[in-house]
């Protein structure tokens, strides 16, 4: 979704300057273009098991993921970067090491590019779930803190 909204951003600005200006800043402004939306992503990816527990709603879901982020924006944005990076890696390195190990009968065959591309893709995706669990993790800590807060104790009811 971020990098959607990136892309549009990024196609807008490319219609109103133009091609020709904006082409030697391609590659910085992707690379900052990435680090914005992985910010975004490590201040509101607790909301996903937050919403996915049922107990909540998707607004409130990211408030309290904005709430549970304040002093963990370094170790969350390391979460997003890892997951990021891992993804390029695996699938990088799963692309070419498959025209590595296969035979050109295989690699030049008509079928080989879609299968290629799938295999890529789940190794690709096989490296996100750390991201999901360290999520997982911070949200159901700030959640019982958060009670536990909440909760009166019993020296202060007498």
């Amino acid at each position: 979704m971020g990098t959607a909204v990136y892309g549009m951003v990024a196609i807008a600005a490319i219609k109103v300057v133009g091609w020709a200006r904006l082409a030697p800043f391609n590659f910085v402004a992707a690379l900052i273009g990435i680090l914005v939306v992985a910010s975004i992503v490590s201040w509101v990816g607790m909301a996903i098991p937050l919403i996915l527990r049922g107990e909540i709603g998707a607004w409130l879901g990211m408030k309290k993921s904005l709430e549970a982020a304040d002093g963990n924006q370094g170790f969350l944005f390391l979460l997003v970067l890892q997951a990021l990076v891992g993804s390029y890696v695996a699938w990088y390195a799963t692309h070419y090491g498959l025209q590595l190990l296969l035979p050109a009968s295989i690699r030049f065959s008509s079928w080989y590019a879609w299968i290629a591309l799938v295999v890529s893709a789940l190794a690709s995706a096989a490296v996100q779930p750390p991201m999901f669990i360290g999520f997982s993790l911070l949200a159901d800590e700030s959640s019982r803190t958060a009670s536990d807060t909440q909760t009166p104790s019993p020296s202060l009811s007498r």
